[in-house]
């Protein structure tokens, strides 16, 4: 009897498991900002954070993508 030792290809695996995030300096480049801007966005909700270490922030791209993809004045144009 042979075992099975092959190694699953990358397409079974989930694309969901490790999220995409950029620096904090990375993301005051996207949206254009300060860095206090980018702060008070993640603390506000609007852009998804981890903390890897006591003094670095992870955000999310998926959301400051999707926060460019919408207009700033969004509320006014309804």
């Amino acid at each position: 009897m042979s075992k099975n030792t092959s190694i699953p290809s990358t397409s079974a695996m989930p694309e969901n498991d490790v999220p995409r995030v950029v620096t904090k300096r990375q993301a005051m480049e996207l949206l254009k900002c300060s860095r206090s801007y980018v702060e008070d966005l993640a603390a506000k909700g609007l852009i998804r954070y981890w903390r890897p270490s006591y003094r670095h922030n992870l955000y999310s791209l998926d959301d400051i993508e999707a926060l460019l993809a919408k207009p700033f004045n969004e509320a006014v144009l309804k």
